[in-house]
């Protein structure tokens, strides 16, 4: 009789739940920027000259360009690492970020935008694929109900933290809260999180 085939025990990471926390902050910016803008078009019109395309550019060019970049997000993570390219897209929405609270033009907040939605969708498919890296069996389903949680958390708070910052900063301000939260995340998940790939592809 042939021996048994050995079982794979998926053993959680010592600081899985401080690293959930992070990543859910740095996911809850990403997502609170697919509606967070529509409150400032007001202030965009008047500010930049902005005509009624460009303002829909300027709220669309986010979303079309992370959705259009899911697939391909979760495929090259699979086959480069995801700690790499949740880094990279952590960097590319805080850089873009910056572009579009300094934009002083509806071309460069547009193009600034859609950096954002490259950024945004490389974190999206890598923080969920992340969570169930270092969770074990027992506490993995918890970590996805409270990262699923924040994803709908944050289309609906996206116009009222709108609103606040508004009422008493630019509309640049918007954008430029997003800063701190992806350096913090740049920093924990350089210190944090290891490194995993699947090059088959096998999601």
């Amino acid at each position: 009789m042939s021996a048994p085939a050995p079982v794979t025990v998926s053993r959680a990471h010592p600081q899985r739940w401080l690293i959930l926390g992070v990543i859910c902050l740095a996911q809850l910016t990403v997502l609170l920027d697919n509606t967070v803008l529509n409150v400032a078009i007001p202030s965009l019109t008047r500010e930049l000259g902005a005509a009624t395309s460009d303002i829909q550019w300027m709220i669309n060019a986010y979303s079309l360009v992370q959705s259009g970049l899911l697939l391909t997000a979760g495929s090259a993570a699979d086959r480069y690492g995801r700690k790499k390219l949740l880094m990279a897209g952590l960097a590319l929405f805080g850089v873009g970020s910056l572009v579009a609270g300094l934009a002083t033009t509806s071309e460069q907040l547009i193009a600034a935008r859609a950096g954002m939605g490259v950024g945004g969708a490389l974190l999206i498919t890598t923080t969920l694929a992340v969570v169930v890296q270092i969770f074990d069996d027992s506490e993995r389903v918890k970590a996805i109900g409270l990262w699923s949680t924040v994803n709908s958390l944050g289309f609906a708070v996206g116009p009222l933290l709108g609103g606040v910052l508004l009422d008493h900063f630019w509309w640049g301000a918007i954008f430029l809260v997003n800063i701190p939260v992806a350096a913090i995340g740049l920093v924990a998940v350089l210190a944090l999180v290891p490194e995993s790939k699947n090059p088959q592809g096998d999601r």
